[in-house]
């Protein structure tokens, strides 16, 4: 990309982001709870019945950031302990009854919010914008998970 395309790019995500977090407040930040909170939340709902360690690694966090995130859920009766049949030196976590419909509340407000965003493009626009997203994020995954965002691409 060359410098243009690239501040473009920094500004569309820059407008998305300020949008969402518009949206997410508007709605008492994602429903109640943080948005890290959120994240976890919602993670837990795609991956049931994991490790703290393994969440952390998901919302890319240091594990410290992601227990206490943890025990916050834990406190509100949103997230279980309990310990690993296979290993007892380890616990792991899931969405309690309460976290599930919490979850299932979120899922609820980001659905109708895209679902409004998204009526006023045409299907092949919202193809378009699902792979371009996918593309995006997978380039930083993979960028992450290659030594860092910090390295620039050679050639």
């Amino acid at each position: 990309m060359n410098t243009f395309e690239l501040q473009l790019l920094r500004r569309y995500i820059r407008i998305l982001e300020r949008h969402v977090d518009q949206q997410l407040k508007n709605h008492k930040g994602c429903c109640g709870v943080s948005l890290a909170q959120c994240h976890a939340l919602v993670e837990l709902d795609v991956h049931d019945k994991c490790t703290v360690t393994a969440l952390a690694e998901r919302l890319n966090l240091d594990k410290s950031t992601a227990s206490r995130t943890v025990e916050n859920l834990v406190q509100r009766d949103l997230v279980t302990r309990f310990s690993d049949p296979n290993d007892r030196r380890f616990y792991k976590i899931a969405l309690s009854e309460n976290g599930k419909s919490f979850v299932d509340s979120i899922n609820f407000f980001c659905n109708e919010m895209y679902e409004t965003v998204c009526c006023g493009m045409m299907p092949d626009e919202q193809q378009t914008v699902l792979e371009g997203l996918r593309l995006l994020t997978e380039a930083i995954q993979k960028k992450q998970n290659s030594g860092g965002l910090d390295e620039k691409c050679r050639g």
